[in-house]
C-alpha cells in the first residue's frame, strides 16, 4: 500500500477531481461561498476514496484489524454528511432538520463500531457482513438524492436542457449506491469516481444557470430570450409583461424596494408559467414569456392566472401577448406583442394616473 498505488487505482478519480479544481477556481461566475463549497466536496470526495482504499486494502488482508471498524464507520457516514451539506449550502436552506438523517447515520454508524447494528466482520476469515441496519446507510443517502432531485426540479424553468442534467445526476447517483450493494466491494472503488461525475455535472449545470439567469429575478436572463426567440419552429405565442408604477416607487420609496417588487412579480410570473412557457427578464422592468406548442386559450389562461396572482401582491402589471401566425416575423410578433401590452397600460394609467411615469418627468 502506497501513494503510487492508491493513484494507480484512483487514477480516473485523482484526474477528474483535479480537473474539477482547477476549473472551481477560474470560474468568474462563481461566489466565494460556492468556491469554497464545491472545494470543500472535493476534499469530501478525496477523503472518502482514501478511507474506500485503505479500508478494502485491509479487507484482503488475511487477519482481522480492528481500524477497518473504524474506516468501515466512516466509509458509511461521509456521504451521507456531504449529502447534508450540499442541501443546506448549495440550495441555501437554513432549516437544520436537513441534518437529523445525517447525524441518526452518523450515530448509528459509530455505535456500529462497537455492536454491529449497521456492519460487522468475521473476524476469522475478515469477511464483511450486513448488520439489521445494514441498508440504513444507503436509504438515508437516496432519500437525500431524491430530495435534492425535488427541490432543484421546482426551482428550474422546468425545459428539458434543465431537467436532462438533473435525471443524469439523480441516475449516476443512484447508480453509485445500488451497484454497491449488488456486486458488493468489487464495485466500491467505482463509488467515488460516479459520485464525483455526478458533482461535476452540477458544476456545470450551476455555470449554465448562472449564465442563463437574471441574478435579481433569477428569471432567464435578456440573453437567454434572444437565443430562445431565435431559434425557430414551434413558438406559439409571445407575452410581455411591465411594471405599473416602478418610476414612482423608486422615487418614494427607493430602488430597493423596486427591487423588492420585481422579484415579486418576477416569482408570480414563474409560478403562473407551465411546461413550454418560458419567463424572461428582459429590461428594467420589462418581462417577456415565450410560449411553445401552446393554443390561444392556454395562453389566454396564463395571463389570468398572472393576473390573479399579481392582485395578491401591493403590486401592478401590464401584459399583452401576440400569437404567432404563418407569415409573420419575429419582429412583428414582439412589434404587435408590445402593441398589446401598451394598450394594458394605457387603459390601467386610466384609473390610476397617480401612477403614471410620465407625471414624474
Amino acid at each position: 500500500m502506497s501513494l503510487l498505488d492508491f493513484i494507480d487505482d484512483y487514477l480516473a478519480l485523482v484526474l477528474l477531481l483535479a480537473a474539477m479544481f482547477i476549473l472551481i477556481r477560474t470560474t468568474v461566475h462563481l461566489s466565494r461561498r460556492m468556491v469554497l463549497n464545491l472545494t470543500s466536496i472535493i476534499l469530501y470526495i478525496l477523503l472518502l476514496s482514501i478511507v474506500e482504499y485503505i479500508e478494502v486494502y485491509l479487507g484482503n488482508q488475511p487477519t482481522f484489524s480492528y481500524w477497518r471498524r473504524i474506516l468501515t464507520a466512516a466509509k458509511y457516514i461521509i456521504p451521507s454528511v456531504m449529502l447534508a451539506q450540499i442541501s443546506i449550502t448549495f440550495l441555501h436552506l437554513k432549516k437544520k432538520y436537513i441534518l437529523i438523517p445525517a447525524a441518526l447515520n452518523t450515530a448509528l454508524c459509530i455505535i456500529s463500531i462497537f455492536t454491529g447494528v449497521v456492519f460487522d466482520f468475521f473476524q476469522v476469515t475478515n469477511n464483511f457482513k450486513r448488520g439489521p441496519l445494514g441498508y440504513l446507510p444507503f436509504i438515508i443517502c437516496g432519500g437525500y438524492f431524491l430530495f435534492l432531485f425535488i427541490y432543484v426540479f421546482v426551482r428550474t424553468n422546468k425545459q428539458f436542457e434543465d431537467i436532462l442534467p438533473i435525471l443524469f445526476i439523480v441516475f449516476s447517483g443512484v447508480l453509485a449506491f445500488v451497484m454497491p450493494l449488488i456486486q458488493g466491494e468489487g464495485f466500491e472503488k467505482w463509488f467515488t469516481t460516479t459520485i464525483s461525475i455526478s458533482v461535476f455535472v452540477y458544476y456545470v449545470f450551476i455555470v449554465q444557470q448562472l449564465s442563463k439567469k437574471d441574478p435579481m429575478t433569477d428569471l432567464l436572463n435578456r440573453q437567454s430570450y434572444y437565443a430562445d426567440f431565435e431559434k425557430p419552429g414551434d413558438i406559439s405565442a409571445l407575452i410581455l409583461l411591465d411594471m405599473n408604477g416602478l418610476k414612482r416607487l423608486n422615487d418614494s420609496e427607493g430602488h430597493e424596494a423596486g427591487d423588492t417588487a420585481l422579484k415579486t412579480l418576477g416569482s408570480c410570473f414563474k409560478q403562473a408559467a407551465g411546461f413550454g412557457q418560458r419567463v424572461y427578464r428582459i429590461g428594467g422592468d420589462e418581462f417577456a414569456i415565450i410560449c411553445r406548442n401552446c393554443n390561444e386559450e392556454a395562453v389566454k389562461a396564463l395571463v389570468s392566472d398572472i393576473y390573479k396572482r399579481v392582485e395578491k401582491t401591493k403590486y401592478r402589471c401590464s401584459i399583452g401577448y401576440c400569437m404567432n401566425q404563418q407569415g409573420i416575423s419575429s419582429k412583428d410578433l414582439y412589434i404587435k406583442a408590445d402593441e398589446s401590452m401598451y394598450k394594458a397600460k394605457q387603459e390601467f394609467y386610466k384609473n390610476h394616473s397617480e401612477l403614471d411615469r410620465r407625471k414624474n418627468r
